[in-house]
């Protein structure tokens, strides 16, 4: 068995790092990988295994008000239909799923799609863009051999969308000995090391589906309660200048902006606060992580995701998506009340086994067998 991952644009979100351990398993059960791209943040690229053989195809388009994931998709949509007429492989696609079912099709190829967040996230992203993608994975999804999903939730609203009643869970394998190993790495980021009171954290791409403003908003009512209470933010992403506005117009000067970091679990492992304020999601890793790396956690009740996480609210708490002012209450009251805050992330502690490497490889490999 061949199997190519398609992923044109391999950016530094949750899907690249579920590229990086799902190739991990692969080639390590002697399965011969590849991974088609078109564009790729270097850094993030040079994490997959050195096994995995990289093939870059097409070209890189900039044409105003489109997106670039979308023209990544399109620009190598002739060289990989040339390719794939002359391999015989499994696609594995995290990514413009769409587009890799076409080329499936045309080819006879089997195809398996990975699915990572809610089909409600197209409620939420109004762009045009969006909207057509949502419609054509209901056109189109149906014609995927096997739909895999991150989350029992989305699973069964997949089933209702795409009439495709082949559809799986498959948690992200989140969990590892390799993500506590990092954790306890040395932190030589002087910044974070000065920061003085109650550290309150959160991961993710600096983009409108983190919904960091409401995280702001939030912070400004804990700041009133919680003097020496400081928020450190770990991503980039095309939102930054929003937040920096914010930032200053709220007066807040206990942020922290850190920018991508190749390793954020050693930041949070030395946080008191684990804080996911989405939108929506699939199935978030850092929240899986932080749980795993000793650090309680907070979260947006967002579809989907973070209820399965935090066992509907007994691993950790969950508040109403966009309610700044619940969120800041539940921080409050996790920061003042530290034995609240720890009985609940121990009930989460010993539920990670879901989430755990092995698991997930055991069983993403019966999957496939049967594809």
């Amino acid at each position: 068995m061949k199997i190519s991952i398609f992923i044109p644009s391999f950016e530094t979100g949750g899907v690249e790092n579920n590229v990086i351990l799902y190739s991990k398993i692969f080639v390590e059960n002697s399965i011969e990988t590849e991974l088609v791209y078109v564009r790729a943040v270097e850094k993030k690229l040079s994490k997959v295994d050195e096994k995995v053989k990289k093939i870059k195809i097409g070209k890189k388009i900039n044409i105003p008000f489109i997106h670039p994931r979308v023209l990544d998709s399109l620009s190598l949509i002739w060289d990989y239909y040339r390719y794939l007429k002359n391999n015989e492989v499994l696609i594995f696609s995290f990514q413009n799923s769409v587009v890799a079912i076409i080329l499936a099709k045309l080819t006879r190829r089997k195809i398996i799609i990975r699915v990572a967040n809610h089909p409600n996230s197209a409620k939420i992203e109004k762009s045009f863009t969006v909207k057509l993608s949502n419609f054509l994975k209901k056109v189109i999804y149906k014609y995927a051999n096997l739909i895999i999903t991150n989350s029992e939730v989305t699973a069964q609203a997949l089933k209702q969308i795409t009439k495709n009643n082949n559809v799986k869970t498959i948690y992200n394998p989140s969990y590892s000995l390799d993500l506590i190993s990092k954790s306890k790495e040395d932190i030589v980021d002087e910044k974070f090391n000065n920061i003085i009171g109650s550290k309150i954290i959160a991961v993710g791409r600096l983009v409108i589906q983190k919904d960091f403003i409401t995280l702001l908003k939030a912070f400004k009512i804990v700041k009133e309660k919680i003097n020496d209470a400081n928020l450190i933010i770990i991503g980039e992403g095309s939102e930054r200048l929003k937040i920096e506005k914010l930032i200053k117009e709220l007066n807040l000067y206990d942020v922290y902006l850190l920018g991508f970091q190749d390793n954020p679990h050693k930041y949070v492992s030395k946080s008191d606060l684990f804080v996911l304020s989405s939108l929506y999601e699939g199935l978030p890793n850092a929240l899986i992580e932080a749980i795993g790396v000793g650090t309680p956690a907070v979260s947006t009740n967002c579809l989907s995701g973070p209820s399965e996480i935090l066992l509907d609210g007994r691993g950790g708490d969950l508040v109403e998506v966009g309610n700044y002012k619940a969120l800041a209450k539940c921080i409050i009251k996790n920061l003042e009340d530290r034995d609240y805050a720890i009985s609940k992330w121990k009930i989460a502690y010993d539920n990670l086994d879901r989430f755990s490497y092995d698991n997930i490889k055991n069983k993403l490999l019966e999957i496939i067998k049967n594809v």
